[in-house]
């Protein structure tokens, strides 16, 4: 059974992948991320988060998991994914800066 969805932002100009963003119940968080990683804690849209930023040959790569809601609201009838996890890597400073507002933007409905 497969318990996500996968999206791809991609700018259709340059068609650089900016992220790819996983909805899932189950969150494979931290995928094979170096030992270097720097790891914290925060919040998005007041959501609880984890943050995984490394560099790789200069570039910016990053993972975040997004909390949606608590498992005590999960709901077997209406399965919703209970966290979004947000993947980008080796992008430029400027796609960074375009990706880290994409992930920033992501609110709850």
């Amino acid at each position: 059974m497969v318990d996500y969805n996968i999206y791809f932002v991609i700018d259709k100009t340059t068609e650089v992948k900016l992220l790819v963003i996983f909805a899932t119940l189950h969150p494979n968080f931290p995928k094979g991320i170096p030992a270097t990683a720097e790891m914290t804690s925060g919040r998005v849209q007041g959501r609880k988060a984890k943050f995984a930023r490394w560099r790789e040959s200069g570039l910016a790569c990053a993972e975040v998991l997004i909390k949606l809601h608590s498992e005590r609201d999960f709901d077997p009838q209406n399965v919703m994914p209970t966290f979004l996890h947000c993947v980008y890597s080796a992008l430029e400073p400027n796609d960074v800066l375009r990706a880290e507002s994409i992930i920033k933007s992501i609110a709850p409905l």
